[in-house]
């Protein structure tokens, strides 16, 4: 039409004003169509223009530490567009710089979420896609060589409106066990080392929901062979999981000197509560190794304190580094008025005071039926709340607002001698030595220094303590 208008010019002026009007109407006619009714302007064919970012992947890196892509490698992204809830797959490769084969913003929308995929074995995501919203992963049951990366999956999302620049950072889905291996004793020579096979039990079948990245399911637990590094490390990519949904059969398999020994999912790692794995993190775990050891029935667990009740999960702080009291929980948290006040009049200085009194709290409850206790005429035994204290009082009404040593504070309670070593000709305060009668005079604590805090006799003075009542 356009062709026949342009020699319809040529022949005559009129059908030449003819040819503006009607090109006057077509582009208003255009204007009308791309105006929605919400009042959006409608996409109008322009390209979508990708910025896709690897924090780290098996791709190239920059010195940095940072990924990028390179030529031939694919991605499969989901578009939905969120106005109406359609979706359709992709699946883009690079060439050049590029991402083809090109989308445009008029096929998909003006408000779209994308989430993208990317894997070195790219046939398991093209044909998941083609099929329905759902990937089996698969994990390399031996990550060494090829098997690590071919585990790898990574993953992005993002929200984009029509015309705007779609950036995808990609990060990984799955989780990284670092294993380091040990022999602090020197036992095991770092040839030894070498020689030691390790395997971890996991999940190797995962199912995610290509369309919003959730891992559905899981299934298919194998021992794996992680991979091995030059300096007695071992790697392997695993599935996410919560501790409580970990297998009870056994987390990481120890082939050393022809035997074999199962390790159980850790209560604690680094001193904090181990609670799973998670996806795009990674734990490093120590394991030591000693030649001819006896089995530690401490190794690995969490004891409490006799008396005190295993807290729930809710009380603990975000890291599972601090508890907040609760009533009947077994132990005492006697808090000072003004932790600041380091006047005369203040308590600020008294934590030596408030640490006795915890204890002291603590031993009256679990003594509470003895003979002893119940004829005791001695503060409250249990403080109304943690800021009002009969015994912390006590201390604060007979010392002054300074630094001491608990074992004073415990021995002046029980014995009523203000002492680190107390002696039966020691002046005994008239306050205080509610229990002198039944406890005797001498000091009712140790203190430990030097090779005392060695590492195998301070694991014997805390086990023993942890076992006495």
């Amino acid at each position: 039409m356009i062709a026949s208008e342009i020699s319809r010019i040529r022949r005559n002026s009129c059908s030449f004003i003819f040819t503006g009007i009607a090109f006057l109407l077509l582009c208003l006619c255009s204007c009308k169509r791309d105006l929605h009714d919400d009042g959006i302007i409608q996409a109008s064919g322009n390209m979508v223009e990708w910025d896709m970012f690897l924090n780290t992947s098996r791709a190239a890196v920059n010195a940095d530490g940072s990924g990028y892509f390179e030529n031939s490698d694919t991605v499969v992204v989901n578009v939905c567009n969120m106005q109406d809830s359609s979706s359709k797959f992709y699946t883009l490769y690079l060439s050049d710089g590029h991402w083809l084969p090109e989308i445009s913003w008029r096929e998909i929308g003006n408000d779209v979420r994308f989430t993208a995929w990317h894997s070195s074995v790219a046939n398991g995501l093209y044909n998941a896609s083609q099929t329905s919203s759902d990937y089996i992963h698969t994990l390399a049951v031996n990550q060494n060589g090829e098997g690590y990366d071919n585990s790898d999956l990574l993953f992005a999302q993002v929200r984009a409106r029509a015309g705007e620049k779609v950036r995808l950072r990609f990060k990984h889905i799955l989780s990284r066990l670092r294993i380091i291996l040990e022999s602090k004793d020197g036992s095991y020579s770092d040839s030894d080392l070498q020689k030691i096979e390790v395997g971890i039990m996991t999940p190797c079948q995962l199912s995610f929901n290509l369309s919003n990245g959730v891992l559905n399911t899981l299934y298919g637990y194998e021992w794996i062979t992680p991979a091995r590094q030059p300096d007695n490390t071992f790697l392997a990519l695993l599935c996410p999981q919560k501790a409580e949904s970990m297998n009870d059969i056994g987390w990481i398999r120890v082939k050393a000197d022809g035997k074999e020994k199962i390790l159980n999912i850790p209560e604690t790692v680094d001193g904090k509560k181990f609670v799973g794995l998670e996806a795009g993190k990674e734990m490093i775990y120590r394991l030591n190794l000693q030649k001819d050891v006896a089995e530690d029935e401490f190794a690995g667990t969490t004891r409490w304190v006799y008396g005190v009740k295993e807290p729930a999960e809710g009380q603990w702080n975000a890291d599972h580094t601090q508890l907040s009291w609760t009533e009947d929980c077994g132990w005492f948290d006697c808090n000072k008025i003004n932790p600041s006040d380091v006047s005369a009049s203040g308590d600020g200085l008294m934590c030596w005071a408030a640490a006795a009194s915890n204890l002291i709290h603590w031993w009256l409850q679990q003594n509470s039926e003895t003979e002893a206790v119940k004829s005791y005429k001695g503060p409250a035994t249990l403080p109304s709340d943690m800021l009002h204290s009969e015994i912390f009082q006590l201390y604060k009404n007979n010392f002054p607002n300074s630094g001491e040593y608990p074992i004073k504070a415990i021995n002046w309670f029980f014995n009523g001698v203000f002492q680190r070593k107390i002696y039966d000709t020691d002046p005994v305060s008239p306050v205080a030595g509610f229990f002198r009668d039944e406890l005797g005079t001498q000091s009712l604590g140790n203190e430990y220094s030097g090779n005392d805090l060695a590492r195998d006799r301070f694991n014997a003075i805390i086990k023993q303590a942890l076992l006495s009542q």
